[in-house]
């Protein structure tokens, strides 16, 4: 048994980050209950482009020295630990590149708050700030640095409980009335999902960081609009991708009575990309369903749609089973490569997690600001078990087993 150390929820926002230098160090403490054996400490950061400075790392006596990779985005760098390493108590971790200018290294952080545990040193680490924090000095939070360390008498933590949005909430009734009568009229809850998938697959186009900068936040409304107009507050080219999909579609389907929410996937691999989908619950199959909305695309065997868990077995045979909408034949060339290589072999789907919530409407402070910008990093995921690379998901605290993951939605919001 091993427990995951960590001070910070993982709600990063990818263009708030620490630049690090020979002068500008950051420094992570954590605390640990015990320390007995090796660990393995995580970091979220990532070398500029062209970058051959390694990322020097001292945890309490020891050095480490990572080496740079090319990478699109902040995604995790797992440093192995002997034995020893760490101890109990308080662990001083300081991080640092030898680069005279901010062209080497950065670090994600987690902003909007005076950190318990992170600081900076603009003078290679004679004094600390825990304010004016930040490659422009203008925010301050934690460092996301975390550690595994083993622990046999630890039980694991107990996941997040489900929030549910609230049916009666007026904010679902807006949205119903932006929603086409002909897909709010379906009978059929399962036919006005794949309706809605439909739909929702065409009001916009998919954009990630490489189309633009501005993340659409968690909100529905929102998202329909910034896609629509492909402008956001400050630039065109909103990032409106399938994050945004699966978001708008969950709450556009509470708001038409169907119980849903969202899932994330990914491959085998530390830094392997994945993706972003929806579920919702079916009485009549008395089981949970995938849809996805941005390539409208779910997966039926026999008649019944499968779950993501179901998809996470299917292997290659997931393209034999695949059921397009018209929504596909829209998508660009990219997407439909996307759903050809990596969805239709089943890929994607051999790690997959359950987003604790759908009450997005009631609570926009509950979602994260830049989720799939950086790599997958937020603590409230809670994953399935088994899975093909379980080391992989060492830096997230809660696994569970597939089967906890299925239960029925409250009473409220069962349907056929």
């Amino acid at each position: 048994m091993s427990v995951l150390s960590y001070c910070e929820q993982g709600f990063c926002d990818y263009l708030q980050y620490e630049a690090l230098s020979a002068r500008r160090q950051a420094r992570k403490t954590l605390h640990l209950p015990v320390a007995e054996g090796p660990a393995t400490l995580y970091i979220l950061g990532a070398s500029f482009s062209g970058c051959a400075v390694p990322l020097c790392v001292r945890v309490n006596d020891a050095q480490f020295l990572v080496p740079p990779r090319e990478s699109a985005c902040l995604s995790w760098y797992a440093l192995e630990l002997a034995a020893g390493t760490l101890r109990p108590g308080m662990n001083e971790i300081i991080l640092w590149s030898d680069n005279t200018a901010l062209d080497g290294w950065v670090l994600a952080m987690e902003t909007g708050y005076e950190p318990q545990h992170s600081g900076l040193s603009l003078d290679g680490g004679e004094t600390w700030r825990h304010t004016r924090m930040g490659a422009r000095l203008a925010s301050c939070g934690e460092y996301i640095v975390r550690a595994r360390v083993a622990d046999g008498a630890a039980p694991p933590p107990a996941p997040p409980v489900f929030a549910w949005e609230d049916p009666a909430s007026p904010a679902l009734a807006r949205l119903r009335a932006c929603l086409p009568e002909a897909v709010a009229t379906v009978p059929d809850p399962w036919d006005r999902a794949r309706a809605l998938a439909t739909w929702v697959s065409g009001q916009w186009q998919y954009r990630n960081t490489s189309h633009g900068v501005e993340y659409a936040p968690w909100d529905a409304a929102t998202i329909l609009a910034w896609g629509r107009a492909d402008r956001g507050f400050v630039q065109p080219h909103p990032i409106t991708m399938c994050v945004h999909y699966g978001v708008f579609f969950a709450t556009a389907a509470l708001a038409l009575g169907v119980a849903a929410r969202n899932v994330c996937c990914k491959g085998s691999g530390l830094h392997d990309g994945g993706h972003f989908v929806a579920e919702v619950w079916s009485d009549k199959w008395g089981k949970w369903c995938q849809v996805d909305a941005n390539t409208d695309t779910v997966f039926v065997r026999d008649g019944v749609p499968l779950s993501v868990a179901e998809l996470a077995v299917a292997g290659p045979e997931a393209g034999r089973l695949a059921a397009t909408g018209p929504g596909f034949d829209a998508q660009n060339d990219y997407i439909k490569a996307f759903v050809r290589d990596y969805m239709f072999s089943g890929w994607v789907f051999e790690h997959w997690a359950v987003w604790p919530r759908n009450d997005y409407l009631s609570r926009p402070d509950a979602a994260p600001p830049s989720h799939g910008s950086p790599e997958y990093c937020e603590t409230a995921w809670v994953w399935a078990e088994p899975a093909r690379s379980p080391e992989h998901l060492g830096m997230f605290p809660h696994r569970v087993p597939a089967a906890a993951l299925q239960a029925p939605p409250p009473t409220p919001w069962r349907c056929g």
